[in-house]
């Protein structure tokens, strides 16, 4: 039982012993015992206390600390031990549960074997130019040679036009004129067959007019060819009146063609024809009215005959020619062409100031750039970096670069310029020029290539490929 403790009191000398000892004052052999007995019970109460294993406070998980601890037999170290140490996957793992149920069960390649597979550039896979819709190299070979062959007689193929607007479109001729083979047509002077029977009126273009109010009986000169060849003969024309039928006729050693047929009543235009003819042929042409005339009138002008398959500007011929009859124009374009039918459109030109043909206030002719000792008339190849096994060629003549680029240009990402190499000062142009390569491969997207005025030649494609294969021809004059 617990210990009841005892009262203890000062002696007091003025009481009796018995009162001392009523008072607590005095140790007795009652208060020793008791003071024995709660000691030998303590004894006993703290031994029972020390014995007991039953969480005699009451101490809980959270006051140590230990709430997160869940009340479970614990595996012994050896047990975890050779749990740890179990690689035949205990626990029964499954590839669903790792998130590779979509991986077959099969060897995979080694890293340095899938290194050595991405950096093999010699087609590991076999594949085919059919395969990746492109031409073989047969094919290519084929298709280019073609083209080589046709810029390979560029030489002759190099136009030169004339006009006086920066488009072309005002006086444009396709060559500077050619003088005329036929003598007395800027006045009609000489012996002209019907002369007398059409009548001078006025001049047209600086050319004295011509006119008719009969039928038939058109004005002309008798004309032998010098050389076997192809001449172009022209002539101005203009008509009034509903019966005039105008007609042009064409005689060939006495035998007429069809006649040529333009109607009535129009203002001036310019008829030209062209033929391939002998040495020794006897020409005739002239325009009359086919109709009956009446109430009608024809007017020619400047009768012309030249060498080659056009008709160019006016001009007199080599024994009448002055300085002031050379036409001075204003700008000059070149182009160079596969297709003759090219040269009569001003628009396939590029144009520029006129310093070819220039005549002074006295009349004098200076012509330049008809040949120069700075052509460079073969082909010669551009050193390229970054190109891919492509060439890039170039002439120059008579004041034009030529162009001719093939082969596979190399890899690209998508929408990537790059600059292929830097053209020599001689070579540059004065604005930046565009051509369209047309390629083999990349269903038919094109690709680009800019030569800038500093010399940069550039390279875009729009597609990402490893290697682009196409070709192109182009030209610009030079500053």
């Amino acid at each position: 039982m617990s210990y009841e403790k005892q009262t203890w009191n000062k002696y007091d000398e003025l009481k009796t012993e018995e009162e001392n000892i009523k008072n607590g004052a005095v140790v007795t052999d009652n208060r020793m015992n008791h003071m024995e007995s709660g000691i030998g019970d303590n004894d006993n109460n703290l031994a029972s206390h020390l014995a007991n294993t039953n969480n005699p406070h009451k101490v809980t998980a959270v006051q140590i600390g230990l709430d997160k601890v869940i009340n479970v037999k614990q595996a012994s170290k050896v047990e975890f031990d050779s749990h740890t140490s179990n690689n035949s996957n205990p626990h029964k793992v499954t590839a669903a549960q790792v998130g590779l149920d979509k991986v077959d069960n099969v060897k995979q390649a080694a890293k340095t074997d899938f290194d050595s597979h991405v950096n093999n550039k010699s087609n590991p896979h076999s594949v085919t130019a059919s395969q990746v819709g492109s031409y073989s190299k047969a094919e290519t070979d084929t298709k280019f040679s073609s083209v080589q062959s046709q810029i390979d007689n560029l030489d002759s193929k190099v136009y030169t036009a004339y006009a006086n607007s920066i488009d072309g479109s005002q006086d444009f001729t396709p060559g500077y004129p050619n003088l005329n083979l036929l003598d007395g047509t800027k006045d009609f002077s000489g012996t002209w067959n019907n002369s007398t029977l059409w009548t001078d009126d006025g001049t047209y273009n600086g050319l004295k007019v011509r006119k008719r109010t009969g039928a038939q009986k058109g004005t002309y000169k008798t004309w032998t060819v010098p050389t076997d060849g192809t001449y172009t003969f022209s002539c101005y024309v203009k008509s009034s009146g509903p019966n005039a039928k105008v007609h042009g006729a064409f005689q060939v050693n006495g035998i007429r063609e069809v006649d040529r047929t333009f109607g009535d009543n129009f203002d001036w235009k310019r008829d030209s024809l062209t033929r391939t003819l002998k040495a020794g042929d006897s020409i005739v042409y002239s325009y009359e009215m086919a109709g009956s005339a009446v109430d009608s009138t024809i007017w020619v002008a400047g009768y012309k005959i030249e060498p080659g398959l056009t008709a160019t500007s006016y001009m007199p011929s080599s024994s009448e020619v002055t300085t002031v009859d050379y036409p001075q124009y204003k700008y000059v374009g070149r182009m160079a062409g596969l297709n003759v039918s090219d040269k009569n459109d001003p628009k396939n030109y590029m144009w520029q100031t006129n310093t070819d043909v220039v005549r002074d206030d006295s009349g004098k002719v200076t012509v330049t750039r008809i040949e120069t000792t700075s052509d460079v008339r073969t082909w010669v190849s551009l050193t390229l970096s970054n190109a891919g096994t492509a060439v890039l060629r170039y002439k120059k003549i008579n004041g034009v670069v030529y162009l001719y680029g093939e082969g596979n240009w190399g890899s690209f990402t998508a929408g990537q310029s790059k600059t292929i190499c830097t053209l020599p000062p001689e070579l540059r142009p004065d604005v930046t020029c565009n051509y369209v390569i047309t390629t083999q491969n990349g269903s038919g997207q094109p690709m680009e290539l800019q030569v800038q005025t500093g010399g940069n030649v550039n390279l875009w494609s729009g597609l990402a490929s490893g290697g682009r294969y196409g070709g192109f021809v182009g030209n610009y004059p030079l500053p």
